[in-house]
C-alpha cells in the first residue's frame, strides 16, 4: 500500500512539473546587466537579418528579467516582434541566458522553416555591469 502511493505521489507529480528548456535561469539578474545582455543580442541579429524586413516570433514566454528588455530592444532596432508562436512568422526565435560562474552565458536560437542558427556568447559580470568574455560563435544546420 505504502509503495502504490508513493509510486502514485511520483507519477502525478512527474506529470504536474513542467521543464523549462528556454528562458533566463539566473536567479537574481541585475536589470542593468539584463539590459546590456538584451541590447547585444538585438545588434548581433540586426547584423544577421535586415530589420525593417524581419518578423520574429518567441518559441516560448517573455516574461523574465531578460526577455522584456529583449522584446524592447528588438522593437528599437526595427523588429517586428510577436511575444508568442504564430503561424507563418518569418524566424521562430528562442533564448537561454544562464550563468556559469564567474560568467552568463547568452544562448540565442533561430529557426525558419528550412535553417536553424544557433548563436551565442559569454559575459563577465560584475555588480550592475557587463562585459564581452569573447566573440559571437555561431552555428547553423537544416
Amino acid at each position: 500500500m505504502k509503495q502504490s502511493f508513493w509510486l502514485s505521489l511520483i507519477v502525478i507529480t512527474s506529470a504536474c512539473a513542467s521543464v523549462r528548456s528556454a528562458g533566463s535561469f539566473i536567479e537574481h539578474p541585475a536589470p542593468p546587466a539584463m539590459l546590456e545582455l538584451a541590447h547585444d543580442a538585438a545588434r548581433k541579429l540586426a547584423e544577421i537579418y535586415p530589420p525593417a524586413h524581419t518578423e520574429l516570433s518567441f518559441a516560448h514566454p517573455v516574461d523574465d528579467a531578460f526577455g522584456q528588455p529583449f522584446v524592447t530592444a528588438l522593437r528599437g532596432a526595427g523588429f517586428a516582434v510577436t511575444e508568442a508562436r504564430t503561424r507563418g512568422t518569418q524566424l521562430e526565435l528562442l533564448y537561454v541566458v544562464d550563468e556559469i560562474e564567474p560568467l552568463y552565458r547568452l544562448v540565442l536560437r533561430i529557426r525558419t522553416a528550412s535553417r536553424r542558427v544557433s548563436l551565442a556568447r559569454a559575459y563577465t559580470h560584475h555588480s550592475n555591469a557587463v562585459l564581452a568574455a569573447g566573440a559571437w560563435t555561431q552555428q547553423e544546420g537544416p
